[in-house]
């Protein structure tokens, strides 16, 4: 009978892990299409932002940079999955209202 409840509690957390690592990972994509969009649209506020980076590093360093978030939340995605989850949806919703923000705004 413990051996039963053992195992019910470690698939539960194997499932929750990958259902995490899968919403952290279609999250990640949406990021990637909204960073891309966002720095090919050479709005004036995100060149001034972007631009001194990519001149003294390289031109897809933005881009490097949001890989390795990602890459660090599926990796802490295997210790603490709900946490992880939750860290990347605050950046995640955070990153739709700049999106939002930046393409919705009046041009002058």
């Amino acid at each position: 009978m413990q051996r039963d409840a053992g195992r019910s509690a470690a698939s539960a957390y194997i499932g929750g892990m990958s259902l995490s690592l899968i919403f952290i990972f279609l999250a990640g994509i949406g990021n990637f299409a909204m960073h891309r969009a966002l720095v090919e649209s050479r709005d004036p506020i995100v060149q001034a932002a972007v631009a001194p980076m990519q001149r003294a590093v390289g031109r897809y360093t933005s881009f490097v940079f949001e890989f390795a978030l990602l890459v660090a939340a599926m990796w802490f995605c295997q210790l603490r999955p709900i946490a992880a989850l939750i860290f990347y949806g605050l950046y995640t919703i955070v990153d739709v209202i700049v999106f939002t923000l930046l393409t919705n705004r009046p041009r002058s």
